[in-house]
């Protein structure tokens, strides 16, 4: 299986809990946070949805990834429903699905920069930038956002196996 295919194979799973997780938030609780220092659970919820959006242009022949890029940031949760945080997520699946599907392994193994405006953050293979600051920076803020259910007394679903609140099924 080439890479490309397993890192999307990889997206599409993750994305499975991140699904579960946007049924059960309540609008009403985006201004949220359990901590002053913390994010909001609107905010939270609209960083875990635009990691996404960094696929697309780290799968194209761009050298570099700058987070000053409006494009690149999250869209706020002012104004935003969980049905268009849902509507949100499935376009950037698509899109980063798509975008790994028009490279090629090879080019996932060329360096790529990620900065913020002149600030060069890191330089490391496309592949890893994909793997290590898209999906296990987005695996990582959903475990938080399980937290957050948890805090709430919203029921946390299954993403690798049974949580108190959801048996195990396979």
């Amino acid at each position: 299986m080439a890479l490309k295919d397993a890192l999307a194979a990889e997206l599409k799973h993750e994305v499975v809990s991140i699904r579960k997780m946007l049924e059960r938030l309540p609008a009403e609780s985006f201004g949220w946070k359990p901590h002053p220092k913390s994010s909001t659970l609107g905010d939270l919820v609209t960083h875990i949805i635009g990691l996404l959006s960094w696929i697309p242009p780290v799968t194209t022949t761009s050298d570099d990834l700058d987070l000053a890029d409006p494009r690149y940031r999250p869209t706020r949760q002012a104004d935003l429903t969980p049905e268009d945080l849902g509507t949100l997520l499935e376009q950037h699946l698509q899109q980063s699905l798509e975008g790994l599907a028009s490279t090629t392994d090879e080019h996932l193994g060329t360096m790529v920069k990620l900065r913020n405006g002149e600030h060069v953050i890191t330089q490391m293979p496309r592949k890893a930038l994909i793997r290590t600051i898209v999906l296990n920076h987005m695996i990582h803020h959903r475990g938080q956002l399980s937290v957050y259910l948890r805090l709430l007394d919203l029921p946390v679903p299954q993403m690798y196996g049974p949580t108190a609140d959801e048996p195990f099924k396979m």
